[in-house]
């Protein structure tokens, strides 16, 4: 007879780790372990079957046919031999064992102890067979009539009266709560097993779900059913309403819906690394470039995922850049405006419609909000190329293959691929902020090429863009002063007084305080980064000027260029420039007689000997 002690003794496991530490004490699984997927397929068959007779039984009117086809089994594993004797064995453990002993850590301790080489998934499939075994053979049984006196002799001995005899509401009540809770540990054993292995190919997946945690709570469960359910067919347990087994059943189904997030969340995860795999696969060896961008985009949610120009007009992939080459746009909605008009203007430049070539945007949205969404509306009215219609077709996959491969973060990126797909350029993205279309059709040797040009004067690069009146300066052979100073501004303001008592002196000059030009420092960047994607060695003249006007802007607290037109002849620390124009100025006390230009010659001579 069931002890009521006993049933709030099993409610309590649940969640007690007590037992837990017990059962895994008792863990020694052997290396060779029995096809435990295979033992679950027909312990699936069997309860799926068993407890859908229970609910005919107690619900006539349930339509079981559309439950049959919903069910559908699979067929048992050929030539699959079950462990017989142990499920026989455990049977014996969780009915009469248990209601012999009325004592929770004697059973518990047993079971384990005789489970104990088997693995956790394992051990849960076995003690679940064991219930499914004299579960449904009882539900069996007790679905047809017995006729004749030794059929009627032996549905006694299995205790059939008790549900053959007019059910009273309590015994109805306590059927349908051992078949929720048999179904609840049917769905936890069959996310362990699909885990145990979907997840042996993908190591870092491995530990995703606590399977020995889960094994042992599904134990807890098949125990308080089989102990519960044979004390009623005994007729031997007189029910009383219990709030343990109410508690219990709703920790159950809790339970069991977090373990079905867990392995959905597993699932997810496991598609996209696979999706990762192929992706890179696939970057490593392309075969045409459409087939890229389909992986880029999520297809099968969004067949046609790209549109053309603010008019937001849906393109076929095949059609709009089949046996193109590509400019891929990678974004974060930050994108800057001066961006998009550099690159409006290669796209609406002439050559860039003649040739086989096609911009795409891939925005990188981390989160899509209201608020994002109407951001990327606002960008993609900006572009009269390609986009995706939706962004939400850009998966997490693509984030992380874009950040890995393509060492995006936060500024933008342009990659080029031919129409292969092969990558031709990880980051066009500064050579043409630099260069403009004369970087067409932005490959590496394309960037090599320009920055090989013996002509090229890193100063005009870097002041390239809307000053006409530096211009001016520059066309007229001026003598210039560039002064940048960060957050010293007095010392940009004596060297300023010291030129101002210069020029007063006879020698004409103009002087412009760098931290007005706002796209200097931009311009010095990316000339930077471009100018070291052709991999310049560090002695290379044109590199080491940029890198010392970089060292002095970042580290130096400043930087002064003194040029002729674009003719550099100083380029040194704000600091250093300090000391030498006040030298220079006392040198030249001697030198105002005379004219202006000689005046001017000797000031250059002496500030470069000084420098």
């Amino acid at each position: 007879m069931a002890d009521h002690n006993l049933i709030r003794d099993l409610v309590g496991l649940l969640d007690d780790d007590k037992f837990m530490n017990t059962a895994l004490k008792t863990h020694a699984p052997n290396e060779e372990d029995f096809d435990d997927r295979s033992l679950f397929v027909l312990v699936e068959n069997v309860l799926n079957a068993a407890t859908m007779i229970v609910d005919a039984f107690l619900n006539p009117n349930m339509d079981t046919e559309a439950q049959q086809i919903k069910n559908a089994y699979p067929p048992p594993t050929e030539h699959f031999i079950p462990p017989i004797s142990i499920i026989n064995e455990v049977c014996c453990q969780i009915t009469c064992k248990a209601l012999e002993t009325n004592d929770v850590h004697r059973t518990t301790e047993s079971l384990f102890g005789e489970l104990s080489h088997f693995s956790w998934v394992a051990k849960a499939v076995v003690t679940l067979s064991a219930l499914a075994v004299f579960y449904a053979d009882f539900w069996q049984a007790a679905q047809s009539q017995p006729s004749g006196s030794l059929l009627n002799s032996v549905a006694v001995l299995k205790g059939f009266p008790a549900i053959t005899q007019k059910l009273e509401t309590w015994k109805n009540q306590m059927f349908l709560t051992l078949n929720d809770l048999i179904k609840m540990a049917l769905n936890m054993t069959k996310c362990i097993v699909d885990f145990k292995h979907n997840s042996k190919d993908i190591p870092e997946l491995c530990t995703a779900i606590n399977v020995s945690t889960i094994a042992c709570q599904i134990t807890v469960v098949v125990l308080v059913c089989s102990v519960q359910f044979t004390s009623i067919i005994n007729m031997s347990y007189k029910y009383q309403q219990s709030l343990d087994l109410d508690k219990f059943t709703r920790k159950v189904r809790m339970t069991e819906n977090f373990i079905k997030k867990q392995f959905k969340d597993f699932e997810q995860k496991k598609e996209e690394i696979r999706e990762y795999q192929r992706l890179k696969k696939l970057l490593v060896n392309p075969t045409k470039n459409v087939e890229l961008i389909k992986a880029l985009f999520d297809i099968r949610s969004e067949p046609e995922p790209l549109c053309l120009g603010p008019k937001k007009a849906k393109v076929s992939i095949e059609a709009a850049l089949g046996g193109k080459s590509m400019l891929l746009l990678i974004s974060d909605l930050k994108l800057e405006n001066n961006e998009l008009v550099e690159l409006n203007n290669i796209y609406n430049a002439r050559g860039f419609k003649e040739s086989n070539y096609e911009i795409v945007w891939i925005p990188i949205l981390e989160q899509v909000t209201p608020a994002s969404l109407t951001q990327f509306s606002e960008k993609q009215k900006q572009m009269p190329w390609l986009s995706p219609s939706n962004p939400k077709s850009i998966s997490n996959v693509i984030i992380r293959i874009v950040k890995e491969e393509w060492n995006f973060r936060k500024d933008s990126i342009a990659v080029v691929l031919n129409p292969q797909g092969k990558v031709e350029n990880k980051n066009a993205m500064p050579m043409i902020r630099v260069w403009g279309f004369e970087a067409f059709p932005f490959t590496e040797s394309s960037g090599w090429n320009l920055w090989s040009r013996q002509e090229i004067n890193w100063l005009e690069l870097l002041l390239k863009g809307d000053f006409p009146k530096i211009q001016e300066f520059i066309k007229n052979e001026k003598l210039i002063f560039f002064l940048y100073g960060g957050e010293d501004g007095d010392t940009v303001q004596k060297i300023e007084d010291c030129l101002k008592k210069i020029r007063k002196d006879g020698i004409p000059m103009e002087f412009i305080n760098a931290n007005e030009i706002k796209s200097f420092y931009a311009r010095l960047e990316i000339c930077m980064l471009s100018k070291m994607q052709t991999k310049a060695d560090v002695h290379d003249s044109l590199m080491r000027d940029l890198l010392n006007l970089y060292t002095h802007y970042k580290k130096n607290r400043g930087f002064t260029i003194a040029c002729v037109g674009s003719r550099v002849l100083v380029n040194t620390s704000l600091a250093t420039a300090s000391e030498v124009l006040f030298k220079v100025r006392i040198d030249l006390e001697e030198e105002r007689e005379g004219d202006g230009n000689g005046l001017r010659d000797r000031f250059q001579r002496v500030l470069r000997q000084c420098i």
